[in-house]
């Protein structure tokens, strides 16, 4: 029972914030010259 008021709760929470979360998103993507997401190149020293 409480799994399942977990699982409940949690996709009233996301069906309740995503609006909020798609509204955060263009207004990041609207004032920065990139997108939502950081990339980088990552450097990889390997030894043998």
């Amino acid at each position: 029972m409480i799994r399942f008021l977990d699982i409940l709760f949690s996709i009233f929470g996301l069906i309740f914030l995503s609006p909020i979360f798609i509204i955060i998103s263009a207004l990041i993507v609207s004032d920065s010259k990139g997108g939502m997401f950081y990339k980088q190149i990552k450097a990889e020293i390997i030894i043998n």
